[in-house]
C-alpha cells in the first residue's frame, strides 16, 4: 500500500509540475497562465480531483479493486504520453521531461498495483531482520496439486534490486516452479 500510495502522489506531484509548466508557456489567449491565478488554481484542483479516485483505491487489497485502479492509472500514462508530443509543439525541453518522467512513474505505479498484492507473486524478504547477512527468500503460493508456483516478472523485477552476493540464491528459489 505505501509502495501504491508513494507512486500516485509522485505521479499527481508531475502531473501538476505539467500544470504549472502549461501555464509557464501559453499557447494562446484561452489557455491557463500565471495571469489568471484562480483559473490556474482551479485547473490544479481538478488534477487533484482527478488523482481521488487511485489515491482511494490504493488504501484496497481486493483484486478487483486493483483491476479499476490499473485501468484509470492507464488514462493518465495516456495522458502522459500525449503531453511528450505537445512539448514538441511548444517547445519546451521541461514539458517533454515531464511527459517521460509521467510516462515511466505511471507504468511504474501500474506494476506497484497489478504486482505487489496478487498471489503468488515472488517476494524477496529477510528471513531474520536482526541477522547481518539478511538473507533473502522468495515466496510463492502452493497451488492444490502441491506445486510451487512463482510470478516471473514479479522475480524478475524483484531481482534487479537485490546485491548481486544475494542474485544467486534468489535465482535458485525462483527456479523451483
Amino acid at each position: 500500500m505505501v509502495i501504491r500510495l508513494s507512486m500516485l502522489s509522485l505521479t499527481l506531484a508531475l502531473a501538476i509540475t505539467a500544470v504549472l509548466l502549461g501555464a509557464k508557456y501559453p499557447t494562446g489567449p484561452n489557455t491557463i497562465s500565471f495571469d489568471q491565478p484562480i483559473l490556474l488554481l482551479i485547473s490544479i484542483g481538478m488534477v487533484v480531483a482527478l488523482f481521488l479516485p487511485p489515491l482511494i483505491l490504493a488504501f484496497f487489497d481486493h483484486t478487483v479493486v486493483r483491476i479499476i485502479s490499473t485501468i484509470y492509472q492507464a488514462f493518465i500514462v495516456f495522458t502522459f504520453v500525449v503531453l511528450i508530443p505537445v512539448g514538441f509543439f511548444i517547445p519546451s525541453v521541461w514539458v517533454i521531461g515531464v511527459g517521460i518522467a509521467g510516462v515511466l512513474v505511471s507504468t511504474g505505479s501500474i506494476l506497484a498495483t497489478v504486482v505487489e498484492g496478487k498471489r503468488g507473486v515472488c517476494r524477496l524478504r529477510p528471513t531474520e531482520r536482526k541477522s547481518p547477512a539478511r538473507r533473502y527468500l522468495v515466496k510463492g503460493t502452493i497451488n492444490k496439486a502441491g506445486q510451487f508456483i512463482v510470478n516471473w516478472p514479479a522475480c524478475f523485477i524483484s531481482l534487479i534490486f537485490l546485491p548481486n552476493k544475494l542474485q544467486a540464491k534468489a535465482r535458485k528459489y525462483c527456479a523451483r516452479s
